[in-house]
């Protein structure tokens, strides 16, 4: 995705408990464009509300942002937000890699 130009968001449903515990092995999130994490913005996904900070907060237009999530909900919340949704399965793992 960052090959074809995209920025690379993480919106994820960590408390903040599990932050403080892990945040020294999260060092991957630094390949991150930004993100939003749920105990930050005191609501979870798939509240419509974590979906409209993210793209608040990074001036993001949904018609433009493909959003991926293991969790059909997830990404039906996305989708009436105008956003591209996609469930993220193993199948879709090994397609994108056997694409490349």
């Amino acid at each position: 995705f960052r090959e074809k130009g995209f920025q690379i968001y993480f919106l994820s449903n960590y408390s903040e408990y599990m932050y403080e515990k892990t945040k020294e092995t999260l060092s991957f999130l630094e390949t991150f464009d930004g993100g939003v994490f749920s105990f930050e913005e005191k609501c979870i996904k798939p509240d419509k509300i974590i979906y409209e900070r993210l793209l608040e907060k990074y001036n993001i237009t949904p018609e433009e942002a493909i959003f991926f999530d293991d969790r059909e909900e997830n990404v039906k919340a996305a989708e009436e937000l105008g956003i591209q949704g996609i469930v993220f399965t193993p199948e879709t793992a090994d397609k994108i890699l056997k694409s490349k």
